[in-house]
C-alpha cells in the first residue's frame, strides 16, 4: 500500500482502500477508548480534589478568605492533577476530530480513485 496521503501517485485499488479504512477505524476505536479512560480519570481527579478541598477548608482556622487560601494551598497538587487530566481529555478529543478529518480525506481519495479507475473499485478489468 502507498503511504497515504503524501505519496499517492495512482488511484487506490479496493485492497488499498480496505486496508486504509480498517487502519483508520482501528485508530479511531483506540482513540475513543483512550478518550473514555481519560474522561474517567479526569472525573476521579475532580472528585478527589473536591473532597480534599472541602476537608482542608473545614479543618482550617480563621475567616472564610483565610480558610479558602489555606485550603487552596494544601490542595494545590490535586488541583494541578485535576487540571492536567481535564486538559488531556481535550487533547484526545482534538485527536478524535483529526481522525474524523482523515476519514473524510480518505473518502475523498476513494471517490477520486473510483473516478480515475472505476474498474479498480470492483477488482475487475473492463469487459470488451
Amino acid at each position: 500500500m502507498t503511504d497515504l496521503p503524501f505519496t499517492l501517485e495512482q488511484p487506490l485499488d479496493v485492497s488499498d482502500a480496505r486496508i486504509a479504512s480498517r487502519k483508520l477505524a482501528d485508530q479511531r476505536r483506540a482513540a475513543e477508548k483512550e478518550h473514555e479512560a481519560l474522561t474517567i480519570q479526569a472525573a476521579e481527579a475532580e472528585r478527589e480534589y473536591r473532597k480534599a478541598y472541602a476537608r482542608a477548608f473545614i479543618e482550617s482556622d480563621g475567616i472564610a478568605e483565610a480558610r479558602k487560601a489555606s485550603a487552596q494551598a494544601s490542595t494545590a497538587d490535586l488541583s494541578y492533577m485535576r487540571d492536567l487530566k481535564a486538559g488531556m481529555v481535550k487533547v484526545k478529543a482534538e485527536q478524535l476530530r483529526g481522525l474524523e478529518g482523515e476519514r473524510s480525506m480518505l473518502k475523498s481519495l476513494i471517490d477520486w480513485s473510483a473516478r480515475l479507475d472505476p474498474f479498480a473499485s470492483v477488482d475487475r478489468a473492463p469487459q470488451r
